[in-house]
């Protein structure tokens, strides 16, 4: 059976090594195998990054917090109230950017008062789609809304209702039911 690896001759430093090797203590032994034993554990081999093991302090204090993730889908109900020039605004809207804001802002603080936002939502709502249905909107997937609307949504508990919010569509109101 042949060996697998070939044999190198070793240098005049090796050789003083190996004959001297019964007579050394083991620090310095240490001294000598480590520097040796710490590349050959961190290198991958040729082309590979060096890669250097950190003390467990450093490596703790590195390590990757995991970030909390909220739900993928809730439901909601919201008000939109509109105002001219406001993304998809009906044409029948005229009120200012001014005058829906002081209207969203009056509305929110009667369901702060004890209002039901459903009931608003027939009275109040510019959007088509669920104002007859009290402002439902079912469930939804954060990226099925705009994002400052789905930012204040998905950042509402159960039952929550969230403070004004403006999206490019005009000025919302939303309670999270989901």
């Amino acid at each position: 059976m042949r060996p697998l690896l070939k044999a190198l001759p070793l240098s005049n430093d090796e050789t003083l090594l190996m004959k001297s090797w019964p007579t050394l203590p083991s620090c310095a032994l240490a001294c000598l195998l480590l520097p040796l034993s710490c590349v050959v554990s961190t290198h991958g081999g040729p082309g590979e990054p060096l890669v250097v093991p950190l003390p467990e302090a450093e490596a703790e204090a590195k390590a990757v917090t995991p970030v909390k993730v909220g739900p993928t889908e809730i439901g909601a109900k919201h008000i939109l109230i509109a105002y001219k020039g406001a993304q998809g605004g009906a044409s029948l809207i005229d009120r200012s950017r001014e005058e829906a804001k002081s209207l969203a802002d009056s509305i929110l603080a009667r369901i702060l008062a004890g209002e039901s936002l459903a009931d608003l939502a027939k009275e109040f709502s510019d959007d088509p789609g669920s104002k007859g249905s009290g402002g439902d909107l079912g469930v939804f997937h954060r990226g099925d809304m705009v994002k400052p609307f789905a930012d204040a949504a998905f950042n509402l508990q159960i039952g929550e209702v969230s403070a004004v919010v403006e999206s490019p569509f005009g000025f919302h109101i939303i309670e999270r039911t989901e």
